[in-house]
């Protein structure tokens, strides 16, 4: 038997994981991308969630950043991620203007 997670289900699960690691960026990236994809629900908040997640992931690289290679990597991919999402989300803002 296989278990349906639906987007809210999701949603509020990645948000309390956020609330455990508010500076994780992956989370936050995460948060966002349920926020913009599966709920359209707040635009502003998503876009709050990725620049928190560029802000708190750049500095984690400039000023500490991992020492193992694979969380280094994890760490600049979801700070990649979040740049893309934020790109994404500021032309899903501008079309919706343009209407």
């Amino acid at each position: 038997m296989r278990t349906v997670v639906t987007p809210v289900a999701g949603s509020k699960t990645i948000s309390r994981a956020v609330g455990l690691d508010p500076q994780n960026p992956r989370l936050l990236n995460d948060t966002a991308l349920v926020m913009l994809y599966h709920l359209g629900n707040d635009l502003n908040e998503a876009e709050a969630q990725l620049q928190k997640a560029v802000t708190v992931g750049g500095k984690k690289l400039e000023e500490a950043p991992p020492v193992d290679k694979d969380e280094k990597q994890a760490l600049e991919e979801a700070v990649g991620d979040a740049y893309l999402n934020l790109g994404k989300l500021y032309l899903e803002k501008k079309e919706k203007r343009d209407l």
